[in-house]
């Protein structure tokens, strides 16, 4: 379903922001953009600015199926926005 889910909401292999934001994320309910682009920016770990399948997968998987330390991570690079390895009360702020 991963799969199929991302061949429907992807442009020749690549998810963008948009998509990402609107086909994927607001199937739950609206999502605040500024949340949307912190987990896009997450789920690129090349910086592409478009996400391939295995970067959807990979982030999905770790979402659904990971491990507590693997969210706990993920999550607090959602909330790292400077990348600095620590969390500022502006990167608090910024939800």
């Amino acid at each position: 379903k991963i799969l199929e889910g991302f061949n429907r909401l992807s442009v020749r292999g690549e998810l963008r922001p948009s998509e990402f934001r609107t086909g994927f994320l607001n199937c739950a309910g609206p999502v605040p953009e500024a949340l949307a682009e912190a987990l896009f920016n997450c789920f690129d770990s090349n910086s592409s600015g478009t996400l391939d399948v295995q970067q959807f997968v990979c982030g999905v998987a770790v979402i659904c199926k990971g491990r507590p330390e693997q969210k706990l991570r993920l999550l607090f690079m959602v909330y790292d926005t400077d990348k600095d390895q620590r969390l500022s009360d502006r990167d608090l702020k910024r939800f």
